[in-house]
């Protein structure tokens, strides 16, 4: 018994994704043993089950920002003074309560796709992709959040650089820069490395990254048991799956996790260094947002 799954992804031409299961939907029933021997198969299992967790949030921040087209990179800190950057849940629902005003209010097509990162000291900030911000929301201002180094508070200093700034954001919340992208794939690549494992042990069952409900996903276009495999040189195969992707791809793995493919490796690894130069331009200025504007126009 064997089943295959392809995947179609509307953003990227000619991408498919062909997973082939070497084994029945959802696994096999097995034993339960006793004693020791079941504590130790329990941490073994907890692990896992952590991994497995970790390297399913990558693949799902992959797809998503593969299947969708995103305008900036941005990072987004907080103020201590208007919300406790020590405090993740906190953090969470404030930020997804300005962007969720700012839709309703100001850009229906605002999309967004952010990931959480901890400073050394515990403090929280959030990288991610924005799609849909409505024009002049991008602005010049004389002033611009910047974060101490030595006591780590964010303070306004002169923008002599001529940074530009979403003021809706910073004046709620903190600081806000932000950078056009130069390279997708890698891009996604690098966005989903947010994803620790560390993170995903301290959400606890939460949703370790936030996206707005209206982004593309990949389309599932075959889904049949019994079927041959049809394609020869896998990029990934074990005892349990085989994966093959078009030539342009960077071997995401299957969305769909049984218990059989619990052991399948992590698909960032191997795929070479991202360095930010050549993933970004560097942070937009008054002049760049200038002149991409000219040139959508």
């Amino acid at each position: 018994m064997s089943f295959y799954r392809i995947s179609y992804y509307p953003m990227r031409q000619n991408r498919f994704k062909h997973v082939y299961f070497f084994g029945r939907r959802g696994g096999g029933r097995k034993s339960t043993p006793e004693g020791n021997a079941a504590a130790i198969l329990d941490k073994i299992a907890q692990s896992s089950k952590a991994d497995e967790n970790l390297s399913r949030a990558r693949r799902t921040i992959r797809d998503l920002i593969l299947c969708n087209q995103f305008d900036y990179f941005c990072t987004f800190t907080f103020n201590h003074e208007k919300v406790d950057r020590y405090n993740f849940a906190a953090c969470k629902k404030k930020i997804t309560e300005v962007f969720k005003n700012y839709k309703t209010r100001y850009s229906p097509d605002f999309r967004y796709l952010i990931v959480p990162e901890f400073h050394k000291d515990g403090g929280l900030h959030f990288h991610g992709l924005v799609r849909g911000l409505h024009p002049g929301s991008l602005t010049v201002p004389g002033q611009v959040y910047k974060r101490n180094r030595q006591n780590g508070k964010l303070e306004l200093v002169p923008n002599t650089k001529g940074y530009a700034d979403w003021s809706y954001y910073s004046k709620k919340l903190g600081f806000f820069s932000c950078s056009r992208i130069k390279d997708y794939e890698k891009c996604a690549r690098y966005v989903s490395k947010y994803i620790t494992k560390d993170l995903v042990n301290l959400a606890l069952g939460q949703r370790v990254f936030m996206s707005s409900s209206n982004l593309n996903r990949p389309e599932l276009v075959f889904d049949c048991d019994d079927v041959p495999r049809m394609f020869g040189h896998a990029d990934f195969e074990n005892e349990f799956v085989a994966v093959k992707e078009s030539p342009d791809s960077l071997g995401i793995l299957p969305d769909y996790w049984g218990e059989q493919c619990s052991e399948l490796r992590d698909p960032l690894d191997g795929s070479g260094p991202l360095l930010e130069k050549d993933i970004f331009f560097p942070r937009l200025t008054g002049t760049q947002l200038s002149l991409y504007s000219f040139m959508k126009g």
